[in-house]
């Protein structure tokens, strides 16, 4: 096929098939991006990212021989299964037609793929439908506490961080980093290290 004649993930992909590939859908995709983006070059770790924006104009994108690539489509589109993601994060989505394409690129995920989903009504049914091979996640609010304005973030065994932001929808997508970074390699206290160095 010719390169011109190619979609956006198409060529995405076309140039990434040896890679990792992980996808970030849905409302707060962009935010969950930016954590995972500033978690990974705190530890020096390679990724080639695409944000948004960058989709638009995608024939002139820069690839590099980092093994993982990581995209932010907010806006979910059934297109993204030509980008053939190894893992991919759903964060809320508020229309029905963004759940159903979500659930079409969910279906295609591999043998060994990892779907990690946000516990919300709006995508249970995506989260409980079984899929070969698949391990499907949920996450929700990370356990934290609050004191005026500062947010502590609690870990399992009691540790506290605290962190520079606030609001369930960012600690709902630190929940998500935590999920998706303990997959390709950072530890749970690289995480908490990090993340608490992370603003908006």
């Amino acid at each position: 096929m010719n390169e011109n004649t190619l979609t956006t993930f198409e060529f995405i992909f076309s140039k990434n098939e040896d890679k990792q590939r992980l996808a970030f859908v849905g409302e707060h995709a962009n935010t969950l991006f930016e954590m995972v983006k500033h978690v990974l070059n705190q530890y020096n770790k390679k990724a080639d990212y695409i944000a948004e924006n960058e989709l638009s104009n995608f024939q002139s994108l820069n690839f590099t021989n980092a093994p993982l690539i990581i995209l932010s489509q907010p806006k979910s589109t059934a297109n993204l299964v030509a980008f053939k993601p190894h893992l991919m994060v759903v964060t809320n989505v508020l229309e029905k037609n963004e759940a159903m394409a979500i659930s079409t690129i969910a279906d295609s995920l591999p043998k060994s793929g990892i779907l990690i989903v946000d516990d919300r009504d709006s995508l249970a049914t995506i989260a409980k439908k079984e899929r070969t091979d698949v391990l499907t996640i949920s996450f929700k609010n990370y356990t934290h506490t609050t004191d005026g304005e500062i947010v502590t973030l609690v870990t399992s065994t009691n540790e506290k961080f605290p962190i520079k932001i606030s609001g369930e929808e960012n600690l709902r997508c630190i929940a998500a980093a935590k999920e998706t970074l303990k997959r390709i390699g950072i530890s749970s206290g690289q995480f908490y290290r990090a993340i608490a160095t992370f603003a908006q």
